[in-house]
């Protein structure tokens, strides 16, 4: 049993827990204020790579690193909406790069193309959880994992110095399950910078996110709990346009499979790097 296991965590599995570890971590949160997001439909590149490190000891797996070198293309259309703004996000394309392609990857990534997720900004700044489409597949649910999060927190009218803390609780769809992750963001209002000749505010952030819930590994059911922590920066022009940003974040996951006699471990270190494209 245990040598099923190991093959189903260390080898085909590698989508799965880049998609619970990596996954859903975009380095922005969600608008605290609908106006501060702009309406009408812009495409953003979103680039990831990360290197995975899986210590399956306890079930005789051993340990193994992989690396992933992800890029998404969206396009991104916010619409004005009664209490608020509704916004629909489509993946264009989806590419993958590096040396630990699993088997399939690029049947994966072409079956992630055109799916749409929906949103919702309240105009108290509440944001719903996104809605999956069906069938939206193992890498495009990771690049799902990654929307609720999307638009940077910002402000309106936030004087350089200026501070403030975001916390969210919501579910993030992995493959095969769900987590609940609960978050916590500090912001801090930078000076303006100049993003491709447009003048925008720099907002820094630090962040840690707690994560608990299961999901399957082939058949086997997973429970799965874990932290991680991080930084970054994110650019919004005075018209509320988000320009891009970039992190950093390294993440720690602990899975328990069913009768195992202990946990497979799983650390991830992963940059993010939101381009808008002109």
């Amino acid at each position: 049993m245990f040598r099923t296991l190991k093959r189903l965590v260390v080898r085909p599995a590698r989508v799965a827990l880049f998609s619970v570890v990596a996954g859903g971590v975009l380095p922005t949160i969600s608008a605290r204020h609908a106006d501060a997001q702009a309406t009408g439909t812009r495409r953003y590149r979103l680039d990831s790579k990360t290197l995975q490190t899986v210590n399956a000891d306890s079930i005789g797996g051993g340990s193994q690193q992989a690396q992933t070198d992800r890029s998404a293309f969206l396009k991104i259309t916010v619409t004005d909406s009664a209490g608020g703004k509704a916004y629909s996000v489509v993946i264009d394309s989806l590419v993958n790069r590096g040396i630990d392609l699993p088997a399939g990857s690029v049947a994966t990534a072409d079956s992630a193309r055109g799916k749409v997720f929906t949103g919702f900004i309240a105009a108290d700044g509440t944001v719903s959880p996104i809605a999956h489409p069906a069938a939206a597949g193992t890498l495009g649910t990771a690049v799902g994992g990654q929307l609720d999060e999307f638009f940077p927190c910002t402000k309106p009218g936030a004087k350089e110095g200026e501070n403030w803390t975001v916390t969210s609780e919501r579910p993030q769809v992995v493959a095969g399950g769900r987590l609940n992750v609960k978050r916590r963001t500090a912001y801090a209002a930078m000076g303006t910078a100049l993003i491709n000749g447009v003048s925008a505010q720099r907002l820094d952030m630090t962040f840690t996110t707690a994560a608990e819930g299961s999901m399957r590994v082939g058949a086997a059911p997973v429970e799965v709990d874990g932290t991680s922590m991080g930084s970054g920066s994110a650019f919004v022009t005075p018209a509320g346009v988000y320009l891009g940003g970039m992190r950093i974040e390294k993440a720690d996951r602990r899975l328990t499979l069913q009768g195992a006699p202990g946990p497979v471990l799983v650390t991830a270190e992963t940059a993010t790097t939101v381009t808008l494209l002109k």
